[in-house]
């Protein structure tokens, strides 16, 4: 296949899954990912069954490749230590808010909140806490892996509570409530 052909192929799959992705958001809006079938679907989206199997077996896989992209434009941030919390959670915000559509709808599905939770905290899993915790842990190292899961719990917690209100306020008050909230467990 030559560059051109490739172009066109890249450019047809990134239409396909931007069709799915549409559709699987409008069915968010009224079903669980639970409830969803790939023949609902692939109507919704107008593509053939094999085109849907051609990216995705599923729909909660087309919902984790979603959320896979939410995380990497998140994780597109610079983590040299020049960055505050502040400037990270201003980041973040930023991309919750250019993909508010998605956001909401994960505030409303408990299911699919949980499986983003979870891709989250698998990001904190180089933290040395977390992964290759001890069996039987010190009472040093339960400390440090509890108040590394409420800093990630708390802050996902107001992320949460701010998409289930709407994202009404400014992307600085939250960022400003995360930095303010992370200081605190920090001292």
């Amino acid at each position: 296949m030559n560059v051109k052909e490739q172009t066109r192929e890249d450019r047809r799959a990134k239409v396909t899954k931007t069709l799915i992705r549409k559709a699987l958001i409008e069915l968010l809006e009224d079903k669980t990912i639970g409830s969803i079938s790939v023949s609902e679907l692939c109507r919704k989206a107008d593509v053939s069954r094999s085109t849907f199997y051609a990216h995705y077996s599923t729909p909660e896989e087309a919902l984790e490749s979603i959320q896979a992209e939410l995380i990497d434009e998140t994780l597109s941030f610079p983590t040299d230590g020049s960055f505050s919390v502040f400037d990270y959670m201003m980041h973040t915000v930023n991309v919750a808010l250019e993909n508010k559509d998605y956001y909401l709808l994960v505030a409303r599905d408990h299911r699919a909140r949980a499986m983003f939770r979870r891709k989250l905290l698998e990001l904190t899993n180089d933290t040395p806490e977390l992964h290759d915790f001890p069996e039987d842990p010190t009472p040093e190292q339960s400390a440090r892996r509890f108040r590394v899961l409420s800093v990630a719990e708390g802050c996902a917690g107001i992320i949460n509570d701010w998409c289930d209100r709407g994202m009404k306020e400014s992307p600085e008050t939250v960022a400003r409530a995360v930095a303010d909230f992370v200081a605190l467990c920090n001292r």
